[in-house]
Protein backbone atom coordinates (compact mmCIF):
# COMPACT_ATOMS: atom_id res chain seq x y z
CA UNK A 1 0.00 0.00 0.00
CA UNK A 2 1.19 3.17 -0.44
CA UNK A 3 1.11 5.72 2.28
CA UNK A 4 -0.48 9.24 2.62
CA UNK A 5 1.63 11.79 4.12
CA UNK A 6 -1.31 13.96 5.88
CA UNK A 7 -1.51 17.20 7.87
CA UNK A 8 -1.20 16.43 11.16
CA UNK A 9 -0.66 19.31 13.92
CA UNK A 10 -0.68 20.13 17.66
CA UNK A 11 -0.44 17.05 20.08
CA UNK A 12 -2.27 13.92 18.73
CA UNK A 13 -5.66 14.62 21.18
CA UNK A 14 -6.28 17.64 18.75
CA UNK A 15 -9.29 17.03 16.26
CA UNK A 16 -9.04 18.49 12.62
CA UNK A 17 -11.61 20.98 13.51
CA UNK A 18 -9.56 23.49 14.97
CA UNK A 19 -6.89 23.45 12.22
CA UNK A 20 -6.30 25.86 9.36
CA UNK A 21 -5.91 23.84 5.77
CA UNK A 22 -3.98 24.61 2.29
CA UNK A 23 -4.93 21.08 1.77
CA UNK A 24 -6.87 18.34 3.59
CA UNK A 25 -7.15 14.44 3.53
CA UNK A 26 -10.18 14.13 6.27
CA UNK A 27 -12.37 16.84 7.87
CA UNK A 28 -14.88 15.73 11.06
CA UNK A 29 -17.84 17.80 9.39
CA UNK A 30 -20.55 17.33 12.57
CA UNK A 31 -21.08 15.98 15.84
CA UNK A 32 -24.43 15.29 16.97
CA UNK A 33 -25.97 13.59 19.89
CA UNK A 34 -27.55 9.76 18.38
CA UNK A 35 -30.33 8.18 20.09
CA UNK A 36 -28.65 5.30 18.36
CA UNK A 37 -25.47 4.44 20.80
CA UNK A 38 -25.42 4.48 24.61
CA UNK A 39 -23.18 6.97 26.35
CA UNK A 40 -20.52 4.74 26.51
CA UNK A 41 -20.20 4.56 23.03
CA UNK A 42 -20.06 6.50 19.85
CA UNK A 43 -20.96 6.32 16.20
CA UNK A 44 -19.04 7.73 12.83
CA UNK A 45 -19.98 8.19 9.71
CA UNK A 46 -17.22 8.04 7.14
CA UNK A 47 -17.52 9.66 3.76
CA UNK A 48 -15.55 9.20 1.00
CA UNK A 49 -15.69 12.55 -0.73
CA UNK A 50 -12.98 12.79 -3.24
CA UNK A 51 -10.82 9.84 -4.81
CA UNK A 52 -9.40 12.40 -8.39
CA UNK A 53 -12.82 11.64 -10.02
CA UNK A 54 -12.90 7.93 -9.35
CA UNK A 55 -15.48 5.45 -8.38
CA UNK A 56 -14.71 3.81 -5.14
CA UNK A 57 -13.39 0.45 -5.93
CA UNK A 58 -16.88 -1.88 -5.59
CA UNK A 59 -17.91 -0.34 -3.07
CA UNK A 60 -15.22 -1.48 -0.51
CA UNK A 61 -13.01 0.60 2.08
CA UNK A 62 -10.50 -1.34 3.89
CA UNK A 63 -9.75 0.42 6.89
CA UNK A 64 -7.88 -0.06 10.89
CA UNK A 65 -9.15 1.23 14.17
CA UNK A 66 -6.50 1.57 16.60
CA UNK A 67 -4.46 -1.13 14.42
CA UNK A 68 -7.13 -3.27 13.83
CA UNK A 69 -8.18 -4.34 10.39
CA UNK A 70 -11.49 -4.17 9.36
CA UNK A 71 -13.52 -4.14 5.79
CA UNK A 72 -16.27 -1.78 5.22
CA UNK A 73 -19.00 -1.94 2.14
CA UNK A 74 -19.64 1.37 1.07
CA UNK A 75 -23.52 2.43 0.00
CA UNK A 76 -25.13 4.69 -2.33
CA UNK A 77 -23.50 8.28 -1.30
CA UNK A 78 -20.49 6.13 -0.44
CA UNK A 79 -20.22 6.19 3.29
CA UNK A 80 -20.25 3.58 6.24
CA UNK A 81 -21.56 3.42 9.38
CA UNK A 82 -19.08 2.51 12.62
CA UNK A 83 -20.12 1.73 16.07
CA UNK A 84 -17.20 1.69 19.06
CA UNK A 85 -16.70 2.85 22.14
CA UNK A 86 -16.14 6.54 23.27
CA UNK A 87 -12.79 7.89 23.64
CA UNK A 88 -9.56 8.66 21.10
CA UNK A 89 -9.10 6.25 18.13
CA UNK A 90 -6.75 6.57 15.15
CA UNK A 91 -7.51 5.46 11.93
CA UNK A 92 -6.28 3.96 8.66
CA UNK A 93 -7.75 3.90 5.10
CA UNK A 94 -6.89 2.53 1.89
CA UNK A 95 -8.11 2.78 -1.37
CA UNK A 96 -6.40 1.57 -3.87
CA UNK A 97 -2.52 1.16 -5.01
CA UNK A 98 -2.98 4.36 -7.23
CA UNK A 99 -3.94 6.36 -3.89
CA UNK A 100 -2.14 7.35 -0.59
CA UNK A 101 -3.65 5.97 2.01
CA UNK A 102 -4.85 8.68 4.97
CA UNK A 103 -4.16 8.33 8.05
CA UNK A 104 -5.87 10.27 11.27
CA UNK A 105 -4.95 11.84 14.44
CA UNK A 106 -6.20 10.56 17.56
CA UNK A 107 -9.99 11.61 17.43
CA UNK A 108 -12.04 12.20 20.47
CA UNK A 109 -15.06 10.62 19.54
CA UNK A 110 -18.00 11.79 22.36
CA UNK A 111 -20.05 9.23 24.20
CA UNK A 112 -23.96 9.02 23.03
CA UNK A 113 -23.01 11.26 19.72
CA UNK A 114 -22.14 10.67 16.01
CA UNK A 115 -19.52 11.98 14.52
CA UNK A 116 -19.40 12.22 10.46
CA UNK A 117 -15.85 12.77 8.94
CA UNK A 118 -15.12 13.21 5.12
CA UNK A 119 -11.93 11.34 3.54
CA UNK A 120 -10.46 12.81 1.03
CA UNK A 121 -8.06 10.86 -0.78
CA UNK A 122 -4.98 11.60 -3.24
CA UNK A 123 -3.32 10.32 -6.19
CA UNK A 124 0.03 9.14 -5.21
CA UNK A 125 1.58 10.44 -7.84
CA UNK A 126 1.82 13.84 -5.87
CA UNK A 127 4.95 14.95 -4.00
CA UNK A 128 6.40 13.21 -0.72
CA UNK A 129 6.23 15.80 2.58
CA UNK A 130 8.42 16.89 5.27
CA UNK A 131 5.94 15.86 7.55
CA UNK A 132 5.15 17.44 11.00
CA UNK A 133 8.52 19.19 11.49
CA UNK A 134 7.59 20.83 15.15
CA UNK A 135 9.73 23.27 16.71
CA UNK A 136 10.56 23.70 20.23
CA UNK A 137 12.23 26.83 21.91
CA UNK A 138 14.09 27.04 25.43
CA UNK A 139 15.52 29.81 26.04
CA UNK A 140 17.23 30.76 29.08
CA UNK A 141 14.83 33.42 29.46
CA UNK A 142 11.86 35.17 28.07
CA UNK A 143 12.73 36.33 25.03
CA UNK A 144 11.05 37.56 21.45
CA UNK A 145 12.69 36.44 17.98
CA UNK A 146 11.95 36.11 14.48
CA UNK A 147 11.48 32.70 12.77
CA UNK A 148 11.75 31.95 9.40
CA UNK A 149 11.56 29.41 7.15
CA UNK A 150 12.90 28.20 2.97
CA UNK A 151 11.63 25.22 3.07
CA UNK A 152 12.55 22.62 0.17
CA UNK A 153 9.49 23.13 -1.44
CA UNK A 154 5.89 24.57 -1.32
CA UNK A 155 4.61 25.04 2.24
CA UNK A 156 1.59 22.83 2.45
CA UNK A 157 0.34 23.97 6.49
CA UNK A 158 1.71 25.71 9.28
CA UNK A 159 0.28 26.23 12.53
CA UNK A 160 0.24 28.76 13.98
CA UNK A 161 -0.21 30.58 10.35
CA UNK A 162 2.75 31.34 8.97
CA UNK A 163 3.24 35.08 6.83
CA UNK A 164 6.33 35.59 5.79
CA UNK A 165 7.69 34.13 9.15
CA UNK A 166 6.61 34.34 13.21
CA UNK A 167 7.25 36.49 15.34
CA UNK A 168 7.25 34.57 18.89
CA UNK A 169 7.62 35.11 22.72
CA UNK A 170 9.72 31.84 23.82
CA UNK A 171 10.10 31.10 28.10
CA UNK A 172 12.44 29.17 29.66
CA UNK A 173 9.44 26.40 29.90
CA UNK A 174 8.98 26.19 26.59
CA UNK A 175 5.84 27.62 26.18
CA UNK A 176 5.29 30.05 22.70
CA UNK A 177 3.43 33.16 23.05
CA UNK A 178 2.09 34.61 18.74
CA UNK A 179 -0.26 37.19 18.51
CA UNK A 180 -1.57 36.55 21.77
CA UNK A 181 -2.03 33.10 22.12
CA UNK A 182 0.03 29.79 23.39
CA UNK A 183 1.55 27.18 21.94
CA UNK A 184 3.48 24.25 22.70
CA UNK A 185 5.53 24.35 19.57
CA UNK A 186 5.57 25.75 15.86
CA UNK A 187 4.73 23.31 13.07
CA UNK A 188 5.59 23.65 9.43
CA UNK A 189 5.08 21.40 6.30
CA UNK A 190 5.98 21.36 2.84
CA UNK A 191 5.51 19.31 -0.58
CA UNK A 192 8.91 18.48 -1.98
CA UNK A 193 10.39 16.94 -5.54
CA UNK A 194 13.14 14.95 -4.01
CA UNK A 195 15.63 13.38 -6.12
CA UNK A 196 16.20 9.94 -5.29
CA UNK A 197 19.92 10.01 -6.28
CA UNK A 198 20.42 12.09 -3.60
CA UNK A 199 19.08 9.58 -1.02
CA UNK A 200 21.99 7.27 0.34
CA UNK A 201 19.98 3.67 2.11
CA UNK A 202 23.34 2.59 2.63
CA UNK A 203 23.05 3.09 6.64
CA UNK A 204 20.13 2.78 9.24
CA UNK A 205 18.12 -0.05 10.52
CA UNK A 206 15.90 -2.39 9.63
CA UNK A 207 13.29 -2.66 12.15
CA UNK A 208 10.66 -4.96 13.16
CA UNK A 209 7.29 -4.36 13.88
CA UNK A 210 7.56 -5.96 17.51
CA UNK A 211 10.75 -4.13 18.05
CA UNK A 212 9.68 -0.48 17.09
CA UNK A 213 8.44 1.56 20.08
CA UNK A 214 11.59 0.39 21.85
CA UNK A 215 13.68 1.28 19.05
CA UNK A 216 12.02 5.04 19.11
CA UNK A 217 12.70 5.26 22.81
CA UNK A 218 16.22 4.11 22.77
CA UNK A 219 17.49 6.71 19.16
CA UNK A 220 15.10 9.14 21.10
CA UNK A 221 16.87 8.45 24.30
CA UNK A 222 20.11 8.73 22.52
CA UNK A 223 19.89 11.93 20.87
CA UNK A 224 18.94 13.72 24.09
CA UNK A 225 14.84 14.40 22.86
CA UNK A 226 13.22 15.11 26.94
CA UNK A 227 9.99 12.88 27.88
CA UNK A 228 7.39 15.51 26.36
CA UNK A 229 9.13 15.52 23.05
CA UNK A 230 9.76 11.83 22.58
CA UNK A 231 6.38 11.50 23.38
CA UNK A 232 5.15 13.70 20.76
CA UNK A 233 7.35 12.15 18.25
CA UNK A 234 6.41 9.12 19.36
CA UNK A 235 2.61 9.23 19.40
CA UNK A 236 2.77 11.21 15.75
CA UNK A 237 5.00 8.39 14.41
CA UNK A 238 4.54 5.00 16.61
CA UNK A 239 1.52 3.96 15.15
CA UNK A 240 2.70 4.25 11.65
CA UNK A 241 5.65 2.45 11.49
CA UNK A 242 3.83 0.20 14.43
CA UNK A 243 1.76 -1.13 11.69
CA UNK A 244 4.62 -2.48 9.16
CA UNK A 245 5.95 -5.48 9.79
CA UNK A 246 9.29 -4.37 8.96
CA UNK A 247 10.45 -0.75 8.15
CA UNK A 248 14.13 0.87 6.91
CA UNK A 249 14.77 3.46 9.16
CA UNK A 250 17.27 6.51 9.06
CA UNK A 251 17.83 9.40 11.18
CA UNK A 252 19.46 12.89 9.73
CA UNK A 253 20.31 15.71 11.80
CA UNK A 254 22.60 18.63 11.68
CA UNK A 255 23.44 20.68 8.85
CA UNK A 256 22.04 17.57 6.82
CA UNK A 257 18.49 18.79 7.20
CA UNK A 258 18.81 21.49 5.63
CA UNK A 259 17.49 19.31 2.69
CA UNK A 260 14.72 19.61 4.08
CA UNK A 261 14.20 23.54 4.74
CA UNK A 262 16.31 25.93 6.20
CA UNK A 263 15.49 27.67 9.46
CA UNK A 264 16.01 30.87 10.53
CA UNK A 265 16.07 32.35 14.27
CA UNK A 266 16.91 35.82 15.39
CA UNK A 267 18.44 36.38 17.89
CA UNK A 268 20.67 32.95 17.11
CA UNK A 269 20.07 30.42 20.27
CA UNK A 270 23.30 28.98 20.95
CA UNK A 271 22.11 25.50 19.95
CA UNK A 272 19.48 24.36 16.59
CA UNK A 273 19.11 20.59 16.84
CA UNK A 274 17.51 19.49 13.69
CA UNK A 275 16.80 15.70 13.70
CA UNK A 276 14.43 14.25 10.84
CA UNK A 277 13.62 10.36 10.53
CA UNK A 278 13.10 9.09 6.57
CA UNK A 279 11.55 5.52 6.68
CA UNK A 280 10.20 2.59 4.11
CA UNK A 281 8.31 0.40 4.44
CA UNK A 282 9.41 -3.47 3.37
CA UNK A 283 7.06 -5.79 2.48
CA UNK A 284 6.71 -9.47 2.76
CA UNK A 285 9.54 -11.00 0.20
CA UNK A 286 11.04 -7.65 -0.26
CA UNK A 287 15.14 -8.26 0.62
CA UNK A 288 17.47 -5.16 0.85
CA UNK A 289 20.86 -5.04 1.16
CA UNK A 290 21.92 -4.61 5.38
CA UNK A 291 22.35 -1.13 5.86
CA UNK A 292 25.54 -0.13 8.35
CA UNK A 293 23.67 0.96 11.42
CA UNK A 294 23.84 4.89 11.95
CA UNK A 295 25.95 6.20 15.60
CA UNK A 296 23.60 8.73 17.36
CA UNK A 297 25.08 11.51 18.77
CA UNK A 298 24.04 13.39 21.28
CA UNK A 299 23.01 16.53 20.85
CA UNK A 300 24.57 19.48 22.93
CA UNK A 301 21.30 21.64 24.28
CA UNK A 302 22.99 23.70 26.67
CA UNK A 303 22.13 27.57 26.67
CA UNK A 304 19.44 28.44 24.39
CA UNK A 305 18.49 25.59 22.59
CA UNK A 306 16.14 24.87 19.61
CA UNK A 307 14.68 21.27 18.69
CA UNK A 308 13.44 20.45 15.49
CA UNK A 309 12.05 17.34 14.57
CA UNK A 310 10.21 16.10 11.39
CA UNK A 311 9.86 13.04 9.12
CA UNK A 312 9.48 11.85 5.34
CA UNK A 313 8.04 8.66 4.48
CA UNK A 314 9.92 7.01 1.19
CA UNK A 315 6.99 5.14 -0.56
CA UNK A 316 8.13 5.38 -3.63
CA UNK A 317 11.52 4.62 -3.37
CA UNK A 318 13.42 1.49 -4.49
CA UNK A 319 15.77 -0.18 -2.64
Amino acid sequence: MKSLFIIAMFLCSTTLQAKEYLRQSYVVTKVVKSKYVTTQQAKVKFTVKDVSGSKPINGVLNYSIDGKSKTANLDKNNSFLLTTTKGKHIFQFYYSEEFFEIYTDSIDLKGGYQTNVSLFFTVAAEPALAEKPVIYFYPEFAQTMDVTLKPAGELTFTYPTYENGWKITATPDGTLTHNGKTYPYLFWEAAMNRDRSSVDLSQGFIVKQQNTIAFLEEQLNAFGFNAHERTDFITYWGPRLASEKRAFIQFIWGDAADQFGELNITPQPDHVNRVYMQWKSLKDGETIPQPTPQIIPILDRSGFDVLEWGGVELSDFEM
